[in-house]
């Protein structure tokens, strides 16, 4: 995210280098270590240097009450760039992500509409069938690997079954259940991964 303003006086890394800034790490890091580093050293709101010296800094935040300022602000002060919105306009379309101003703002109080309090009602009968669901086959995993006496499961690919059968069940009414098919959930979310 940038902002117009500037960002200099923040706490944050030197540039590593006058061509990646910052930049290279970042993306290179295994499981965003440079950026759980950073904030831990620099805090909650990270200047970082942008490639090939640009003035413009990016900033890595992540203090939950400045995330829900951003985030929750329809005042539109924040912006992603441009080359963001063309990446996201491209890969899922002009949808919220990909539209600024009052295009974004019309979106997202559609969106919210069907986020009220009786739609998040509705959907926890459906996250429950799934969680129910998952209990039953983890317990039944962990009894057929227990015979080797160590039990070791991807919690990460599990969590991400449970999203996906939880999303499809609520929004469009259809389980493919990949709780107990991982196959089949697999190549749907690789399908989604490749996607981004």
């Amino acid at each position: 995210l940038h902002r117009d303003d500037d960002v200099a006086s923040l706490p944050g890394p030197d540039s590593e280098s006058f061509l990646t800034g910052n930049m290279q790490t970042l993306a290179s890091a295994p499981s965003d270590a440079a950026a759980l580093e950073w904030s831990k050293t620099y805090g909650g709101v990270v200047k970082l240097h942008g490639v090939l010296g640009v003035r413009r800094h990016a900033l890595l935040i992540s203090d939950p009450t400045a995330l829900r300022r951003l985030f929750g602000s329809a005042a539109g002060g924040w912006d992603l760039s441009s080359r963001d919105l063309a990446s996201f306009r491209e890969k899922f379309g002009p949808g919220v992500a990909a539209v600024e101003g009052p295009d974004h703002i019309r979106q997202r109080r559609v969106i919210m509409q069907a986020l009220g309090p009786a739609e998040v009602r509705q959907m926890i009968s459906s996250v429950q069938a799934v969680s129910k669901n998952m209990r039953a086959s983890l317990r039944k995993a962990c009894l057929e690997q227990s015979a080797t006496g160590t039990t070791k499961m991807n919690m990460l690919d599990w969590a991400r079954r449970v999203a996906l059968d939880s999303l499809l069940m609520f929004a469009f009414g259809v389980s493919i259940d990949s709780i107990n098919d991982p196959v089949k959930a697999h190549d749907i979310l690789h399908a989604f991964d490749l996607m981004l």
